[in-house]
């Protein structure tokens, strides 16, 4: 328990004041107020820390008068319970226990206090700060009255609440301005200013005496009087009036001698330092070599001018005892010892080795006389921007006049601006010359102006090129801002800028319409809005008056048709109504007629459009009244077509020339290739009972010319895709085929409603079929429409490839006669077919032409020999390779008298084991990755040989042989 009972929280009557949720409010006693002000405490020995509480103490003293003020305050709240506790913010009643602050005077319920200080978070445990000025205390609170005589004073109706009753006794300032204590009785806050009489005080002279308050702070008076102090010459006195400070420096000048006596000057009185050694008084130093004949009666003081006597004569053998550079004595190196100032000084023969003036290097010349030399030493040194090293001996660049090596690099830092580089050479501001950015030569200032706009958007910025934002317009007008109406007015001066202020009366200003629009006022450059009054207006056109039309606007169109008659008298304006005149003037801005004359039409400048007399397409030359048509070609674009009708082009009708006839025939296509596979297409579509778009959809032009030619090919693939249809399988692989026999394959899987998905590269690059639920083999077959065709007594004319046409001299090669194929694929367009038979001339004869499309042709040979002969001759120049036939199941090797054929199959191996760079196809898109292809591969090989040998009971090597 501290202080008995004073320490346990009220109760009773002395009972802590319940908490009740109020905002808290800023009391005039708050150290945050205008009228606190507490002193700051410089006698405390504990620093106060500028942390702990959102209440910062102010620095500002504050005036006795404003103490007196505050005392009176808080008592008077504190009689009417209106003081509240800065902790708890509950009021303070007269029957509770508090403590005050000895600093700021502020009261706190002991209670709070107390909790206060276990709680504070101060570095030191034993000391915590007032929550009101952060004083630091040290003891812990006690309460007692407001003088800190009665501890815990008891409740008297007729006392200020809180204290004692008796007389303050408190030393109202510092000690030693006031020593009367406070006469009123114990009271909060601070105490009133002293009213005793303080010591007398006299002006600055010393004449007159003044009575003054007690801790007056007024300033000391002055007499009004003659100063009459002694000035420092000590001849004279002051002649001003009664002042503070020194007196200055005596007004009287005289003529004064230096020390030397060789320069005599005006000097104020009082100036220098008087020296009686010479005869006459001397003042001054005038810096110079004093001169006088020293004691030896041989040599000159070399000092400055100086005061006092001159110092002994430095030659004289009692002072010099060693050689000049001091390593020997004397008596070693002279014959006989010296007896006066003017024997010689014997030198030895050592290096000097004093220290140089420069403070860095040694004299190295032997042991001499007199000063040593300039140091001679090269040391390196940097260039004004640090950024070379040139060689300079020590002297110079120690010198005070030495000056920095330039060296010729641009500097390219922004200067102080930010805006333009420096573009100075070796520049001493930069980076490397001065890394805290000082900038004391001044190098990086930018001494263009400025010159962006400033704020007011009339004048520009006349300062320096600064970085930033430029200052405001610094331009005014001294003319007053009167509105049109009068009505509102900005009198002078007007910052340049300003805005103009809203008149919020009504213009004044009249219309030239004469309409009245109530709109605001506005300036004199601002035009008024347009009238937006509803009228009445006839178009511009003549043909109806339109209603409801705003004022403002001058042309109005009804939207129907202009028709007036042009010029020519032929043709009537098919604009819309409109104003000005009906035809444009033309490219050289001549305005041509626009009434018509009978008498003399004239042309109007748009087309003629009159109704030629042979092909009835209107005229497009221009207008020619009175005139016919000439007889030129028409220009009327028209669709030219074939004789079937399927080729069509758009081009000039040219009908109508000089020699042109009414009954000459219509001009008319050459009907191509593409025509007669539609005609015979409609041949097979009725010989089959089928519609001609079943049939045609079915194959392409492609797949008829490729089963022309190799017939055999086409029917080994119907077989297997028909065999896949009909058996239970899945799918089927076709073995390693070259691009045109995988092309085939993609193709005519369609018509079988089949998938088809390639694998691996070439040339081993394959091609595994899939079976679908809607699968199904297509009537006709490609074999029954190439038979059928074939069949026909009249055969289909010969094929064209954009104009192409087979040689002359190729013969039909009879389908019961083995034929080989070479295949030219990536042929380009431009290439048509004589570019093929002029390199064939050898064989002509025995070879035939035929193109699938633009970049893929077949020419099948009866021979292999001569085949093989075109093959070496053809790849010197085009994209080839053999078409060959693939056999799946047949093991039978060809005859001896038949040519052997290429091999179409290879033993299997992998993508991965064979060549990388292989080229893939472009028709081939179901590409899939490699790694998944080889899984997929190995797996189909395994799932291959597993089959085999369950159905055929083979071995393994018999497996991987057939393979």
């Amino acid at each position: 328990m501290e202080d008995g009972d004073a320490s346990q929280p009220p109760s009773s009557k002395q009972s802590r004041p319940r908490r009740r949720p109020k905002p808290k409010k800023e009391l005039p006693l708050n150290p945050e107020s205008k009228e606190f002000k507490p002193e700051p405490h410089k006698h405390s020995q504990h620093p106060v820390k500028p942390k702990i509480s959102n209440h910062k103490p102010t620095q500002s003293s504050t005036s006795r008068a404003d103490h007196s003020q505050l005392a009176s305050e808080m008592i008077e709240r504190l009689e009417k319970n209106t003081y509240e506790c800065l902790i708890c913010t509950e009021v303070i009643k007269r029957h509770v226990t508090v403590w005050t602050c000895n600093q700021c005077h502020m009261i706190f319920h002991l209670f709070c206090i107390k909790k206060w200080s276990r709680s504070s978070d101060s570095n030191d445990a034993q000391s915590w700060r007032c929550p009101g000025c952060q004083f630091i205390h040290v003891a812990k609170p006690v309460p007692k009255c407001f003088c800190g005589k009665v501890s815990d004073p008891p409740i008297d109706p007729y006392n200020i609440p809180h204290s004692c009753g008796e007389v303050c006794g408190k030393i109202r300032g510092i000690v030693g301005k006031c020593s009367h204590r406070c006469t009123m009785q114990c009271h909060p806050g601070f105490c009133p200013p002293c009213t005793e009489n303080g010591p007398d005080i006299r002006c600055h002279c010393g004449k007159m005496k003044h009575v003054t308050k007690c801790g007056s702070k007024e300033p000391t008076p002055s007499c009004g009087e003659v100063c009459g102090k002694d000035l420092p010459c000590g001849k004279h006195t002051c002649e001003k009036t009664c002042h503070s400070g020194e007196c200055g420096q005596c007004p009287v000048t005289a003529m004064v001698t230096c020390y030397c006596g060789k320069v005599t000057e005006e000097k104020s009185c009082g100036y220098g330092k008087l020296d009686m050694t010479s005869k006459s008084p001397r003042y001054f130093s005038c810096q110079k070599e004093c001169g006088h004949t020293l004691s030896c009666g041989h040599h000159t003081c070399q000092m400055k001018c100086h005061s006092g006597v001159c110092h002994e004569c430095p030659f004289l053998p009692k002072l010099i005892t060693t050689c000049p550079c001091g390593k020997l004595p004397i008596t070693i190196l002279a014959d006989k010892p010296r007896t006066s100032c003017t024997d010689d000084i014997p030198t030895c023969a050592n290096v000097c080795g004093k220290m140089l003036p420069c403070g860095q290097h040694t004299c190295k010349a032997k042991c001499h006389l007199g000063d040593c030399s300039e140091c001679q030493e090269p040391i390196k040194v940097p260039c004004r921007c640090h950024s070379t090293l040139t060689t300079a001996p020590c002297s110079v660049v120690h010198s005070p006049n030495y000056q920095p090596a330039i060296c010729q690099k641009i500097c390219k830092m922004k200067k102080i601006c930010g805006r333009h580089a420096c573009g100075n050479k070796c520049c001493p501001s930069t980076s490397k010359a001065d890394p805290h950015g000082r900038d004391e030569s001044g190098a990086h200032i930018c001494s263009l102006i400025c010159g962006k706009k400033l704020g007011c958007g009339n004048h520009r910025c006349d300062m320096l090129c600064h970085a930033g934002n430029c200052p405001p317009c610094h331009v005014f007008s001294h003319e007053a801002y009167v509105c049109e109406c009068g009505k509102t007015r900005i009198d002078p001066p007007i910052k340049c800028g300003t805005i103009e202020p809203s008149c919020p009366h009504v213009c004044i200003r009249p219309r030239p319409c004469g309409h009245h629009d109530n709109h605001k006022c506005h300036s004199v450059n601002q035009p008024c809005p347009n009238c937006t009054v509803m009228t009445e207006k006839m178009c511009a056109g003549g043909h109806e008056t339109k209603k409801n039309v705003m004022c403002y606007i001058n042309e109005v169109s009804c939207g129907k048709l202009c028709d007036k008659l042009l010029s020519c008298g032929n043709h009537r304006c098919k604009r819309s109504c409109h104003s000005g005149p009906c035809v444009p003037p033309d490219e050289l801005g001549v305005m041509p007629p626009q009434d018509y004359d009978p008498e003399h039409p004239i042309s109007c400048g748009k087309s003629c459009d009159a109704k030629r007399p042979i092909c009835g397409h209107p005229c497009k030359v221009k207008c020619h009244p009175n005139q016919p048509c000439p007889s030129i070609p028409c220009t009327q674009r028209i669709p030219i077509k074939c004789a079937c009708g399927r080729r069509s082009v758009d081009g000039e009708c040219l009908r109508g020339g000089p020699n042109d006839v009414a009954d000459k025939p219509q001009r008319q296509l050459e009907c191509d290739g593409q025509c007669a596979l539609e005609a015979r297409s409609r041949q097979l579509a009725a010989a089959f009972g089928a519609p001609l778009n079943s049939v045609s959809s079915l194959y392409s032009d492609f797949l008829v010319q490729v089963a022309r030619a190799s017939p055999s090919f086409i029917l080994q693939v119907e077989q297997t895709l028909s065999e896949l249809i009909r058996s239970t399988d899945s799918e089927r692989r076709f073995p390693p085929q070259d691009r045109l026999q995988r092309r085939i394959i993609h193709e005519m899987a369609k018509a079988y409603n089949v998938t088809t998905e390639s694998y691996d590269q070439e040339p081993h690059r394959s091609l595994v079929v899939t079976k679908k639920r809607s699968s199904k083999v297509p009537v006709p077959l490609l074999s029954q429409v190439i038979n059928k065709l074939n069949n026909e007594k009249q055969g289909p004319p010969p094929s064209s490839h954009n104009s192409h046409s087979l040689a002359s001299g190729v013969v039909n090669i009879s389908k019961e006669k083995e034929s080989f194929a070479l295949h030219l694929y990536d042929l380009d367009t431009h290439i048509k077919t004589h570019h093929i038979v002029s390199q064939l001339y050898s064989f002509e004869g025995h070879y035939q032409l035929k193109w699938l499309d633009d970049q893929n042709a077949l020419v099948i040979f009866s021979e292999y020999a001569k085949m093989k002969a075109a093959l070496f001759i053809l790849s010197n120049h085009f994209h080839v390779v053999q078409f060959k036939e693939f056999k799946a199941q047949s093991n039978d090797a060809p005859s001896s008298s038949e040519p052997k054929p290429l091999p179409t199959h290879q033993p299997y191996q992998p993508s991965w084991q064979s060549n990388q760079n292989a080229f893939e196809l472009l028709e081939d898109s179901d590409e899939i990755p490699k790694e998944q292809f080889k899984e997929k591969t190995m797996d189909e090989s395994k799932k291959t040989w597993s089959d085999l040998a369950r159905a055929d009971d083979t071995s393994k090597e018999e497996i991987e042989e057939h393979w």
